[in-house]
This record gives structure tokens, C-alpha cells and sequence, in this order.
């Protein structure tokens, strides 16, 4: 442990460490959200909880190592080590943290783009995958991008009603409810 003075780096931890176990969803999906219209339904997106900013740094570092580990077969072992070890210094800096550089950087690509919608749209829906969320946000750019400044507290979005309808709408099925959702409590 470094002493009071020490110039040794301090490990700056992410939302994944901090909620530790608590970073996962919980059985029952979010019934409030944004609404967007997407592949002829309506997608609710949740709000950004804590942990969804957890499960995205932890998908972040865990694409970071499928790289070192696929760098691995074709860098020398040492080469390969010195990666290894840029991702740890990077990690334990807070680099691939929501906030920390990676983060920010991942949130603005379409992988990343794509990641965030999945997460978001997973906690209103269960059974969702990341191709899913891929063709919502294609089909629908401009809807997605409000749900995601909507999710960040960054604006107050004009969203739907629709807390009577299923959490994912049944296969080959839309749905049609145009309420909107008041966002006061």
C-alpha cells in the first residue's frame, strides 16, 4: 500500500468495481423508459443505472483482452507481456472506466454505440441480444440517439406510454400505444 507522499499510482476503479456483484441486472425489467420506434414496435430504453455503466466497462475490458489474447498467438512472448502490461497500467488508471478515455472513446464507435443500446434496451427487456439492439438503433437513428441523451440526464425527451404493454413485444407482433410517460413521479 502506498504511503502517505508516495508517488505510486493508486488504482482508480470503475462502476463494474464498485458495485461488484450488484452490477448485473435484477429478475424484474424496468417498465419505464424512453420509447423508441424501431422495426415496426416500440424498444423501451432504461435510464443509465449505475450498473449498466458497470456492464459496459466490464465488456470493455473483456473485448480488450480478446485482443491481447488473439495478439498473443501472433507477437513474440514478450512483445505479447508488454502489452499485457499497458492494459493493466490503462486499467488501473481508470482508462476503461465509463468516464476514463477508452470509455468515452467506446461510447462514441459504432461498437460501442451498439453496446450501449444493448444494455440499455436488456434491462426493459430480458431476452434481448446485441444483433437485436444492432438493427433497433440502425432502423432508427435519430429515436436512439434521443433515448441516449434522455438515459444520460442530458435531456428530458418526449417519450411513450406504454407500461400496459409486455416488456418485448411478442414475435411478428407491434405495438401501437402513443402515450406519453410523465417523468415527474
Amino acid at each position: 500500500m502506498p504511503q502517505s507522499g508516495s508517488t505510486e499510482q493508486q488504482s482508480v476503479g470503475g462502476w463494474n468495481d464498485a458495485l461488484g456483484e450488484h452490477a448485473s441486472n435484477p429478475s424484474n425489467p424496468r417498465t419505464t423508459g424512453f420509447v423508441v420506434n424501431s422495426l415496426g414496435a416500440d424498444w423501451r430504453f432504461s435510464s443509465c443505472e449505475n450498473r449498466i455503466k458497470g456492464q459496459f466497462e466490464e465488456e470493455l475490458c473483456r473485448r480488450a483482452l480478446a485482443h491481447l489474447r488473439q495478439d498473443r498467438r501472433e507477437l513474440s512472448e514478450e512483445e505479447s507481456d508488454k502489452q499485457l502490461s499497458i492494459f493493466m497500467a490503462d486499467r488501473a488508471a481508470g482508462h476503461y472506466s465509463w468516464d476514463g478515455k477508452y470509455g468515452r472513446g467506446a461510447r462514441n464507435d459504432w461498437p460501442g454505440i451498439f453496446l450501449k443500446a444493448y444494455l440499455l434496451l436488456r434491462r426493459c427487456h430480458p431476452d434481448m441480444t446485441l444483433e437485436q439492439a444492432e438493427a433497433i438503433v440502425r432502423d432508427n437513428l435519430k429515436e436512439t440517439g434521443e433515448a441516449f441523451r434522455w438515459a444520460e440526464g442530458n435531456s428530458k425527451g418526449s417519450s411513450r406510454n406504454g407500461s400496459s404493454e409486455p416488456a418485448m413485444p411478442p414475435a411478428g407482433s407491434t405495438v401501437t400505444s402513443k402515450k406519453p410517460i410523465s417523468m415527474e413521479s
